[in-house]
């Protein structure tokens, strides 16, 4: 089903998928963090998103970034892949995004990707390094280092990267030590729990290696964004990272907040009639 970012991107969903069902219904799979990034991301900013899916936030940020500006999508599973690249044609923005066929770690190599039977649709794109429940599918596939995807692709000023590559993250990070010395762009991450500790790492080890490298961390409270500390307990949620030498918008969040609010009630009679002609109803949570 074709359907629209709330910023006016075209997207084909299929509606088996979590992620893209709330895309079609409410025109985000994330409204918080999408309309935080539609105002802070600007024209010329070069990002990175990995674990680009079907291409929610390249998407987004493809059309932030403008012209002038660039984005290289990671994202290693040929069906994603299949996707993502439709729907970069479908808006013409193939121009600005790289696409990256590989994952990420610390170090490169190869790596098996799983499927869920239980989690997950027969055409889901929710693939993660470990197995949690009766196995639908896996895919291997290469792995490279960010550092080194930033050296390949010559991104000599990188400001904003995107990491959702469940329970990955740490090793990601680990493999863009040089880029987040050197570039020092601003971070958005998933923490899931499970798969952290499936991964074999806690969220306090990732804490301290951002704070290693100058960073800070943040989390969403309620309505507003908080400096995340060493013993804080997640269980599934984005955060972000910034340089230490630079201070959160945080009018970024209570406009995005206030934003939500109308974009919600703008979309509710919308969201009634959707659910009606297509028999089924989004998932909220």
């Amino acid at each position: 089903m074709l359907s629209h970012l709330f910023t006016g991107q075209a997207m084909w969903c299929d509606l088996t998928d979590e992620i893209q069902r709330l895309v079609y219904f409410y025109g985000s799979f994330e409204l918080r963090e999408s309309h935080m990034l539609s105002r802070w991301v600007k024209p010329g900013w070069v990002a990175v998103d990995v674990g680009a899916n079907v291409g929610c936030y390249t998407l987004l940020l493809a059309s932030l970034v403008g012209e002038s500006g660039r984005v290289v999508a990671v994202e290693p599973i040929k069906n994603n892949l299949v996707a993502l690249r439709k729907n970069l044609e479908l808006n013409q923005v193939a121009r600005r995004v790289t696409v990256v066929d590989v994952a990420v770690a610390e170090l490169p190599g190869t790596l098996t990707l799983h499927l869920n039977q239980q989690d997950a649709s027969e055409n889901s794109t929710d693939y993660t390094r470990n197995v949690f429940g009766p196995l639908a599918a896996s895919e291997t596939v290469d792995v490279t280092t960010l550092d080194d995807i930033a050296r390949i692709h010559h991104l000599d000023s990188i400001d904003f990267i995107k990491i959702d590559i469940e329970g990955g993250e740490l090793s990601a990070l680990k493999g863009a030590a040089k880029v987040l010395r050197t570039r020092r762009p601003i971070l958005m991450m998933e923490i899931n729990a499970p798969h952290i500790t499936a991964a074999g790492y806690t969220l306090d080890e990732l804490l301290a290696f951002l704070k290693d490298l100058r960073y800070q961390v943040w989390r969403f409270e309620q309505d507003d964004i908080h400096r995340l500390e060493e013993g804080a307990v997640l269980v599934r949620e984005n955060i972000f990272a910034l340089p230490a030498e630079v201070d959160f918008p945080k009018h970024v969040v209570r406009w995005s907040m206030k934003r939500i609010v109308r974009w919600l009630a703008l979309k509710r009679g919308q969201v009634h009639l959707k659910r009606r002609v297509m028999g089924c109803a989004p998932n909220e949570s």
